[in-house]
């Protein structure tokens, strides 16, 4: 009996390069499964902040959306960084504008909001956020007056 040697290694190699695309992709492989992972949802661009002080919350959260819905377009913090400062329009951008030129100087060290995206988010929500969310929120809801109907009551509330 003769033994087959290309036969005998295209076995194991079929088998090497099954389990290298799933190293790669995260994603087994096989008879009837994907080639690929599945491509990341669409998800809408986070919206402009020029600075309002009842949208920087809600600015952020789409941001941190749009980094973990498509983790493929945000592979570091300079990617996040760059992209929630191109979302950034008015007072906002010229509070980043020189922290941009600072980055990209290589004479001086990395400003201390742009070494994270949470530490941009945190000194973005410390100048623009409101100081004090907790009353903000109780003057808000002892301010709340039934005008409409209460299905537009129950929403703002």
């Amino acid at each position: 009996m003769e033994v087959d040697d290309e036969a005998t290694v295209s076995v194991p190699m079929a088998l090497l390069n099954r389990l290298l695309e799933q190293l790669a992709t995260g994603v087994p492989t096989g008879p009837g499964m994907p080639l690929r992972p599945a491509p990341e949802p669409k998800i809408a661009e986070a919206p402009t902040f020029s600075g309002d002080r009842k949208t920087v919350l809600a600015f952020l959260t789409k941001c941190r959306m749009k980094f973990a819905g498509q983790p493929s377009r945000f592979v570091n913090e300079d990617s996040k960084i760059l992209y929630a400062g191109s979302q950034l329009e008015g007072p906002a951008f010229g509070w980043f504008q020189p922290l941009l030129s600072a980055w990209q100087a290589a004479d001086r060290p990395n400003p201390p909001e742009v070494l994270s995206f949470d530490a941009f988010a945190t000194a973005l929500t410390a100048l623009y956020g409101d100081a004090d969310l907790a009353a903000t929120a109780e003057r808000e809801l002892r301010l709340l007056r039934q005008t409409t109907s209460v299905a537009d009551y129950a929403a703002k509330f």
